[in-house]
């Protein structure tokens, strides 16, 4: 089963990182300046591409493709985004993976259903083969969305997803860290109905109409 799931999965991860520009600070003098510069545009970070926006064909894509939506004809615009170059890698995936899972994180500690593969033959949570690029493989969507808020949190971002329900970004309790939303309790957050904080400026996954 094992090996099937890496042969048919693919379940390598594209992340997007996304930036929240804020406008120029305004000047409280009585002469405020003439022509005010604009806000620079945030330099591209390293191995993503920046997509710029426009407006795409809801229906792109094959008749009962997974980008084929008959119900909306309309055409939809999408703001410039910028989007990993490639796959997710294993050895990034497990550097983030390890420092999630740690004990030292105690209440903040992430929860993943699947360790994660190398590639195609790889062993499920061993170690990365040093200068070995392929993609991680054997996850999740759970364990896709949870690795990126873990991704975030690390790189000092902040997380994209949250628990059910939560309107206050600021309560990290509320942050989702667990991938297992297939078995948690009555009551828990399940990742498929967890809530996007638009004002964040972390790794998530794109979507349907950013594929297109």
């Amino acid at each position: 089963m094992k090996n099937i799931c890496k042969k048919i999965a693919g379940a390598a991860l594209v992340l997007l990182l996304l930036y929240v520009m804020t406008g120029c600070p305004h000047d409280s003098s009585d002469n405020p300046p003439a022509q005010p510069t604009p806000p620079a545009e945030p330099p591209v970070p390293a191995g993503f591409v920046k997509i710029n926006g426009g407006t795409v064909s809801s229906s792109f894509g094959n008749n009962g493709g997974p980008f084929y939506n008959a119900s909306e004809q309309t055409p939809v615009t999408v703001n410039t985004f910028y989007m990993a170059e490639t796959e997710l890698t294993y050895a990034k995936w497990y550097e983030v993976y390890t420092w999630a899972i740690s004990d030292e994180r105690r209440a903040a500690m992430y929860t993943f259903a699947n360790e994660g593969s190398e590639g195609y033959d790889g062993t499920d949570g061993a170690a990365p083969t040093e200068g070995n690029t392929e993609p991680v493989t054997c996850v999740s969507w759970r364990d896709a969305v949870v690795w990126c808020n873990a991704a975030s949190e690390k790189d000092g971002l902040t997380p994209v997803y949250w628990l059910e329900g939560t309107t206050r970004f600021t309560d990290t309790t509320k942050v989702l860290r667990f991938a297992e939303g297939y078995v948690s309790e009555p009551g828990d957050g399940k990742a498929e109905k967890a809530v996007i904080n638009e004002s964040a400026n972390g790794y998530r996954l794109p979507t349907e109409t950013e594929w297109e």
